[in-house]
């Protein structure tokens, strides 16, 4: 988490893996979870708190522009550029 003053921004690394897959169906374990039980945990803590503040997400992974916000859609989250 990067903050200046009231802004935020988190820095996704490879949390947040496929924008497809990591915010649709998070509790999926993928080939690349070293510790898959770890990786679901730390995949749902993450949506739900970029979601619930509204925190920016930044990541290599995502879609051009690579910056966006997480919105819930259902049980699951998805990714809106900005």
């Amino acid at each position: 988490m990067v903050e200046s003053g009231q802004e935020r921004l988190l820095i996704g690394g490879d949390a947040l893996s496929h924008v497809a897959v990591s915010f649709a169906r998070p509790d999926w374990r993928l080939g690349s979870d070293y510790d898959s039980d770890r990786a679901v945990a730390t995949r749902r803590r993450l949506l739900d708190l970029l979601a619930a503040d509204r925190t920016p997400l930044v990541g290599f992974h995502l879609p051009y522009p690579g910056r966006g916000l997480v919105e819930r859609s259902g049980l699951a989250y998805r990714f809106v550029a900005i």
